[in-house]
C-alpha cells in the first residue's frame, strides 16, 4: 500500500515538472511583431530575420527598396498615404522571368499586405523599364489589401507567368481588396500561366 501510494505521488510531480517546460516549447514557436523602423531599419531586413509567421508592422515613412519576400509573414503599414515602398532609381534585383520589380512574392509564400503604398519610378524614364509594382511568382500566395500601387509602373501587379517568357510558365495566386491601381503603363492587374489565380473585389484601376 505505501509502495503504490510513492508511485503515485512521484508520478504527480513528474507531470508538474513537465508542464513548465511544454508551456515555454509554445511560448518559444508563437509569432512575433516586429516593428520597422523600430526593431529594424529597412522593410528588408525585418523580413530577412522574421521568421514564417510573423508580422511586421511599418510605421509612416518612405522605404526606398526592393521587397523580395520568400516566406510566408504579414506585412502591416499605417496606411497607404503615410507607408510607402518606393522603387529605388537605381533598380538592381529582377524577378524570375527577368523583370524588375518593387515587390517580389516567391518560393511558395503565403504572405498578406495589407495599409500601404507601392511607388514605382517617377519621370518618363519609368516608361521604357519592365517593372512590375508586385510580382507574385513560384507558387507564391498573395492576399492585398487596402493597398495604392502607382507612379509610372508597367505593370502593376503580375500574377504568375505565361509560357513564352524566360523561366515561364510560372503560377501565382492572389486575392485583392479595395487596392487602387494608377499610372501604369502595360498592365493593371495581370494573372497568367496554367493553374494561377486571380480574385479581385472592391478595387479601381486607372490606366495613365
Amino acid at each position: 500500500m505505501k509502495r503504490s501510494l510513492t508511485v503515485a505521488i512521484v508520478g504527480t510531480v513528474f507531470a508538474l515538472m513537465l508542464l513548465p517546460t511544454s508551456m515555454n516549447l509554445q511560448t518559444s514557436n508563437a509569432a512575433s511583431l516586429i516593428t520597422v523602423p523600430t526593431d529594424f531599419p529597412t522593410i528588408q531586413s525585418a523580413i530577412d530575420a522574421a521568421n514564417p509567421g510573423d508580422t511586421i508592422k511599418v510605421l509612416p515613412g518612405t522605404y526606398t527598396e526592393q521587397l523580395t519576400i520568400s516566406k510566408s509573414l504579414t506585412l502591416i503599414g499605417s496606411g497607404a498615404k503615410v507607408t510607402i515602398i518606393k522603387a529605388p532609381a537605381d533598380l538592381q534585383d529582377i524577378n524570375t522571368i527577368g523583370q524588375f520589380y518593387v515587390v517580389d512574392v516567391n518560393s511558395g509564400a503565403e504572405v498578406v499586405m495589407k495599409g500601404l503604398a507601392v511607388s514605382g519610378l517617377v519621370g518618363i524614364t519609368c516608361v521604357n523599364v519592365d517593372l512590375a509594382g508586385i510580382s507574385v511568382m513560384e507558387g507564391a500566395t498573395l492576399n492585398l489589401d487596402s493597398v495604392s500601387i502607382r507612379d509610372c509602373i508597367q505593370n502593376a501587379i503580375f500574377v504568375g507567368a505565361p509560357p513564352f517568357v524566360p523561366n515561364g510558365p510560372q503560377v501565382g495566386h492572389a486575392i485583392i481588396t479595395r487596392t487602387s491601381v494608377t499610372d501604369y503603363h502595360d498592365h493593371g492587374i495581370l494573372a497568367a500561366g496554367d493553374g494561377s489565380t486571380l480574385k479581385v473585389s472592391y478595387s479601381n484601376l486607372v490606366v495613365l
